[in-house]
């Protein structure tokens, strides 16, 4: 009988024969004993390492003797009697990692010297996993992170040499305290350059997917991300899902601007990764406002603010949830992403190419903006700073100058003739640019430089 079947079993004894079917089977001084006979039992065969209780399936009384059914684990801190003293350091300091156990204690007076344990290896390749509703927030944003920091973890330790990023989340499943995750992940363009050069989400937003996916599963005990077990095997890319995801994704971001009557329309820009529930696909993308309005209703179609309208701030976080691939089914959720504390981090590798395009996007959008003032001077790029994302939003950090050549009317200069024609003259300025993939309504800050 499988690990599930038998907690299920238990649970329906104990609401059949207990007048509290909620209360636990065990409190705190019962974990503490239990624990401590189990590190007893570690230190009788002198263990290569100590085991962790982590959850109590079954309790049962006769006389002075309590036996429990326990599920355990191995851990990650080696057989050391100077610095695991008891079982409560055992539960303080050492982590869950594989094997996963089943164990029995029993307890006699309740003294742990009088305790027993005998443990067997759950065999997970046997064991009954129950589906875990990803839909919810909460399992949602816990199992993400467990999963960005083992991808992370793993790049390192298996010498990858670039990181791999999660596409989609086809399945997540438990049983007792093993969480298995079923998913598709991809090689992206962002090297592996010794710990925390990226981090999970950064290169979830930053690191282009490279078209080389793997099917994987993941394997990890009691939330602990270093105890993962990944194996993973080369797939295919299937290019018309893609297009027709990102299509279904505009259409429904399109149909709620339209039922909300929104100012502008709002656009898909990337979409982060999906997790799959069932008939129900649930979709984390970054997006935007669109120069497109809802005048233009009319005219509109989800095509069209996709591949047509272009991009403003703000910038957003979304969740749209589909059902059955139908538009009428699909709702969206969105956060403004608060720019001033994203983590942009650096444009690497710093090619030529990418440079010379980052440079002509900076002067480009210094005349723009300056053609729009009344009066003053138009400024001159000198030297970019730093040029940094963060998504789908640049960054660019850079010193200009001040001109001789005044702002006077409509097309009265190029933007060739400020580059070519226009001197510099002594005041400098600190700015920064703020654009989102295309340079249409940019931000742009500056300050006197020192």
């Amino acid at each position: 009988m499988s690990l599930l079947k038998f907690i299920s079993f238990t649970a329906l004894i104990t609401w059949q024969f207990s007048t509290t079917a909620s209360a636990p089977l065990d409190d705190i001084e019962e974990r503490r004993m239990i624990q401590d006979v189990l590190k007893k039992m570690d230190d009788q065969l002198s263990a290569p390492s100590y085991t962790l209780l982590l959850k109590v399936l079954e309790k049962s009384q006769s006389g002075q003797t309590t036996t429990y059914t326990v599920e355990a684990s191995s851990t990650d801190c080696i057989y050391n009697k100077k610095h695991i003293i008891t079982g409560s350091d055992v539960e303080e300091k050492c982590s869950a990692t594989f094997p996963v156990k089943k164990c029995t204690v029993t307890i006699t007076d309740k003294s742990v010297e009088k305790g027993t344990a005998q443990c067997k290896e759950i065999d997970l390749s046997t064991e009954h996993f129950e589906p875990l509703n990803m839909l919810g927030d909460y399992p949602r944003k816990d199992v993400m992170a467990r999963l960005r920091f083992i991808l992370e973890e793993t790049a390192e330790d298996n010498g990858y040499d670039v990181h791999r990023k999660i596409k989609s989340v086809d399945s997540v499943s438990q049983s007792g305290k093993v969480t298995k995750v079923q998913l598709t992940v991809t090689d992206t363009n962002c090297p592996v350059e010794g710990k925390n050069a990226y981090e999970g989400i950064s290169v979830e937003r930053d690191c282009q997917d490279m078209k080389k996916p793997y099917k994987c599963t993941i394997l990890y005990v009691d939330s602990n991300g270093n105890s993962a077990k990944v194996d993973c095997a080369e797939t295919v890319v299937n290019v018309e899902e893609e297009i027709d995801e990102e299509s279904r994704v505009q259409n429904v971001l399109k149909n709620t601007d339209d039922q909300t009557n929104a100012e502008s329309y709002t656009k898909l820009l990337k979409i982060l990764y999906k997790i799959k529930s069932g008939t129900t696909t649930l979709y984390e993308i970054e997006a935007s406002k669109s120069e497109c309005t809802f005048g233009q209703r009319s005219s509109i179609t989800g095509y069209a603010v996709l591949h047509d309208c272009p991009e403003r701030f703000p910038v957003m976080t979304c969740t749209v949830t589909i059902t059955d691939k139908s538009m009428e089914t699909g709702s969206v959720e969105c956060e403004e992403i608060d720019l001033s504390r994203a983590y942009f981090a650096p444009i690497t590798p710093p090619y030529d190419y990418l440079m010379r395009e980052i440079k002509n996007k900076a002067e480009s959008i210094l005349f723009e903006i300056d053609s729009e003032k009344e009066s003053g001077v138009y400024k001159k790029l000198i030297s970019i700073d730093a040029a940094l994302k963060f998504g789908s939003v640049k960054k660019i950090q850079l010193t200009a100058a001040d001109t001789d050549c005044k702002v006077a009317g409509e097309n009265a200069y190029t933007g060739v003739d400020v580059a070519d024609d226009c001197h510099e003259l002594s005041a400098l300025h600190q700015c920064t640019i703020l654009y989102v993939d295309s340079p249409y309504a940019a931000l742009l800050s500056c300050a006197q430089a020192a």
